[in-house]
């Protein structure tokens, strides 16, 4: 029982103080994050006019990723600041968690779905002869 209690005051204490050692490893996320984010807009931008597949099943995941790196960056620095609340435990393994839980989500969708769609694609363009534009009664 005690030592749910002290892992509950772990994660939930409202000021854990500025010890954290993981500053540098943070920042590194925080900017591969927000790189990643600029390189896959301009990566999407020149993909999605080619390939509609892509464009349909990744249209946000560059804003995405610039709102979990600027999340991690708010959360690093309530916790240099020591702002109290905002700089407990769990939101920062809320947002690790959710980071996670993105990158399967999309590694999965890249994986089983994207395929699947390309194939989709592919198969149904279909050539369909437009009709010139003229009307079609005849003169008298």
């Amino acid at each position: 029982m005690e030592s749910i209690k002290s892992l509950a005051l772990y994660i939930f204490d409202r000021n854990p103080g500025s010890v954290y050692g993981y500053y540098t490893l943070s920042i590194i996320l925080i900017i591969a994050l927000i790189a990643f984010s600029i390189g896959f807009s301009h990566y999407y931008k020149l993909r999605k006019k080619e390939d509609q597949a892509f464009k349909k099943l990744f249209p946000d995941l560059a804003k995405t990723s610039l709102k979990m790196g600027l999340l991690l960056a708010a959360e690093i620095f309530f916790r240099y600041e020591t702002i109290p609340y905002f700089s407990m435990r769990i939101w920062l393994y809320l947002t690790l968690g959710y980071l996670a839980y993105l990158i399967y989500a999309y590694v999965q969708k890249y994986r089983v779905s994207y395929p699947q769609e390309k194939l989709n694609y592919t198969t149904k363009v279909v050539h369909t002869e437009k009709k010139s534009y003229l009307p079609n009664k005849s003169k008298k």
